[in-house]
C-alpha cells in the first residue's frame, strides 16, 4: 500500500513542481517519511518471519504457522518490489532508465519475497526431518580469468 501512495504522490508532485505550482514541501516531505517507515515495517516483518522459518527448516521441524507467515510477506514482497520498480521506472532522471535508490528498494523486496516464498516450499515439500539438510554454506573457487572469487550460500539439497 505504500508504494501506491508513493507513486502516485512522486509521479503527480513532480509534475506540479515542474509546472510551479507545487504542494508544500511539508506534506511531501512527511508522505515520503510515512511510506518509507511502512515500508520499512514490512521489511522487518519479511526478514523476522524469514528467519524463523529458516531456523524452523534447518532444525528439520515443519512449522506450518510459521511457513504460512513467511509465505505471506513473501508475496507482500513480491508485490512491493513490483511496486517499488514501476516507482523506479517513472522517476528515473538523466541517464538513469530507473531511479537508483527506489531500484535498490526494488532489489531488497525481490530478495526477501524469493526467501520468504522458498523456504516455505522447501520445508512444505520435504515428507520428513530425514530430508536434506539446509545450512550456510562458503562457496569459493576461480573465475575464467583466474581470480578469486568467494561467497555465502545456502545448501538446500545434499547428495
Amino acid at each position: 500500500m505504500a508504494w501506491v501512495v508513493a507513486l502516485t504522490v512522486l509521479g503527480r508532485v513532480g509534475e506540479a513542481r515542474a509546472q510551479g505550482s507545487g504542494y508544500p514541501s511539508g506534506v511531501f516531505d512527511g508522505l515520503v517519511y510515512t511510506c518509507l517507515a511502512i515500508d520499512g515495517s514490512f521489511a522487518l516483518a519479511g526478514i523476522i518471519t524469514g528467519v524463523g522459518s529458516s531456523m524452523k527448516l534447518a532444525n528439520g521441524v515443519v512449522s506450518k504457522p510459521w511457513f504460512v507467515a513467511s509465505g505471506v510477506f513473501g508475496i507482500i514482497h513480491l508485490g512491493l518490489g513490483v511496486g517499488s520498480l514501476g516507482l523506479a521506472s517513472e522517476t528515473g532522471y538523466g541517464r538513469h532508465l530507473l531511479n537508483p535508490v527506489l531500484a535498490g528498494i526494488a532489489a531488497g523486496h525481490f530478495a526477501i519475497g524469493l526467501w520468504n516464498v522458498l523456504v516455505p516450499l522447501v520445508g512444505l515439500m520435504r515428507p520428513s526431518a530425514s530430508g536434506p539438510t539446509v545450512a550456510p554454506m562458503v562457496f569459493n573457487g576461480r573465475g575464467a580469468a583466474g581470480r578469486r572469487w568467494s561467497g555465502l550460500g545456502v545448501q538446500v539439497s545434499g547428495f
